[in-house]
């Protein structure tokens, strides 16, 4: 059996998180697996029961994880890396394999600052050079690579994400009386809030008792963003931020919710949307990126520039002018 070395340490960040909270269990009956990473936190996911961990904290890009990365690979087939952050030294590894999951960065490029350009163009460089094969996760996601990083398509697969097929029946039920549009995920600006909740405004006129939650992590984000903290500040008594939350708890916001909206200017794929999907629950999403590739036609599309489009897709899934073909799932 082959031995592979996966560098986890962004276990509980949000989208690479979820994806490799999703991946590993589906790898330990083909390879050996070792996973870099907190030992504690990958013991909360009983990864230990299959694979060996080394314990590894070195920040994500950082002089640590520079000059230490290769020195904790282990001798093995193949070392992965689910990010940007390949290294740039010698590696005990036959092969390396990354899985760049969109490119955010370089289409966003003048939002950066002079010191995040060059080290993003560095980190791509080498990611491209060094890696055996690059993963990607939606068409869309692979013409970019191809587009901004001249990615040689011969060696990239693209594999869509996917969730457990019994992710809706591990929870017990827990009702919220609240009626309520339902977000998740960061709140980073190509999230697109901003317009959501300029949206959901335009709702509480027809709806004033309905509600806004917004799953995930809110630091770090919104400060400095005075346009989205006055959006915020305007319907502040309906909306909802709950913070980061456990996976049971996560999935009780999802069964409960009246419709979930996924207004992103920009995605790679779009695992909420999938998740949201398992509850049969109305999906309200932009027609950006990859999203139609990713929803097909078991979701509502909408127009995330056009605030009043946002609203009317909403309107029409709360007054039952649209509900998804769940045979569709």
């Amino acid at each position: 059996m082959k031995k592979l070395v996966i560098d986890v340490r962004m276990i509980n960040s949000s989208g690479i998180g979820t994806y490799l909270q999703n991946v590993i269990p589906f790898l330990k009956d083909k390879f050996e697996l070792i996973l870099l990473g907190n030992v504690a936190e990958l013991k909360a996911f009983q990864f230990d029961k299959y694979a060996h961990i080394i314990e590894f904290e070195a920040p994500i890009f950082s002089i640590q994880e520079l000059f230490k990365l290769p020195l904790v690979i282990p001798k093995c087939d193949i070392f992965w890396t689910p990010h940007y952050n390949v290294p740039l030294f010698p590696i005990r590894a036959k092969n390396r394999v990354v899985t760049l999951h969109d490119a955010y960065y370089f289409a966003f490029y003048d939002t950066l600052k002079p010191i995040q350009k060059l080290f993003i163009r560095l980190a791509s460089k080498v990611s491209v050079k060094f890696s055996s094969h690059i993963f990607t996760v939606s068409q869309f996601s692979k013409s970019e690579l191809i587009k901004y990083l001249n990615c040689d398509s011969s060696k990239m697969s693209v594999v869509y994400n996917g969730v457990a097929e019994d992710y809706q029946k591990e929870f017990k039920l827990k009702e919220i009386s609240d009626s309520y549009i339902l977000y998740v995920g960061n709140v980073k600006p190509h999230k697109n809030l901003y317009n959501a909740l300029n949206a959901f405004k335009i709702l509480l006129i027809k709806y004033p008792s309905l509600k806004f939650y917004i799953v995930g992590k809110k630091e770090g984000f919104i400060t400095g963003d005075e346009s989205l903290q006055k959006v915020i500040a305007s319907c502040a008594e309906s909306v909802l931020f709950t913070g980061r939350v456990a996976l049971e708890e996560l999935k009780n916001y999802y069964a409960n919710s009246d419709v979930f909206l996924f207004p992103s200017l920009y995605e790679g794929f779009g695992i909420p949307i999938l998740e949201a999907m398992k509850f049969n629950i109305p999906i309200v999403s932009s027609s950006a990126a990859s999203l139609q590739e990713v929803g097909g036609d078991a979701v509502l599309y909408c127009n995330p520039h056009d605030i009043k489009d946002i609203a009317h897709k909403v309107e029409m899934v709360l007054d039952k002018h649209w509900y998804p073909d769940v045979n569709r799932y």
